[in-house]
């Protein structure tokens, strides 16, 4: 981005497709990639970036589910120049985030971004649009959910939801590919986001459920709007 100060959110709709095995009874398949509902209402998380050199860049997030620590490294998108792009390596944790579900799930990733030049104009705004590519991999556990039958036994009391929750562990090759629009003060990037998940055995002693759930893939439709302070004069 350049040297400056970026403050970001988004908001997302994660989709995929599991199957928790329940012997005896019916099995139980759905969109299992999110916590509660499966509604991008409300902002996933927030971020600030910190951009000393133009080559550099560090950002930390928070959101509903976790919260991360990330650095980048690579070229901005300058103006005239057809390429951008960076190397970039993080963590995230479910410690940083409020809720008891989630807290367990952790990763660790690796990836790279390359934003080639679609159109650019001029004028005080300086306005332009890139594509957006991205290849990574993602690395640790994982939270899911399924939505369980509904229970005769469960209370009228309740709120109805009655969810079969587990965090397991999981490689993930993670993609994107979306388009970003931005000038010299703020950006908006739309992106589609899918992955392929490698089941890395969790042990069925912290994760009861684990050895009956499947999952292989998934995909999250992102939107993400970000204001720029740059340090260097227009």
């Amino acid at each position: 981005m350049g040297p400056g100060l970026k403050m970001a959110t988004d908001w997302s709709l994660a989709l995929s497709y599991a199957t928790l095995e329940r012997p005896g009874e019916s099995d139980v398949t759905g969109s299992s990639d999110h916590y509660l509902l499966n509604l991008p209402v409300l902002p996933r998380r927030i971020e600030m970036r910190l951009s000393p050199v133009s080559w550099l860049d560090v950002g930390t997030e928070v959101g509903w589910l976790d919260g991360g620590l990330d650095v980048r490294v690579g070229f901005p998108a300058e103006r005239g120049e057809f390429w951008a792009g960076n190397l970039a390596v993080g963590a995230r944790t479910g410690q940083a985030g409020p809720f008891k579900d989630t807290k367990r799930q952790y990763s660790y990733w690796a990836r790279t971004e390359v934003y080639p030049l679609l159109d650019e104009s001029g004028g005080a705004l300086q306005k332009s649009r890139r594509a957006l590519l991205s290849l990574g991999v993602d690395v640790g556990a994982f939270y899911h959910q399924l939505e369980l039958p509904e229970d005769p036994n469960y209370g009228e009391d309740g709120f109805g939801f009655n969810p079969a929750q587990l965090i397991r562990d999981e490689m993930r090759v993670e993609a994107a590919a979306g388009i970003v629009f931005l000038n010299r003060r703020a950006s908006v990037l739309v992106a589609l986001e899918p992955y392929l998940a490698f089941d890395l055995e969790t042990d069925a002693g912290s994760c009861e459920l684990c050895p009956r759930y499947r999952q292989s893939a998934g995909v999250v439709l992102v939107l993400d709007v970000a204001l720029f302070l740059p340090f260097e004069d227009d």
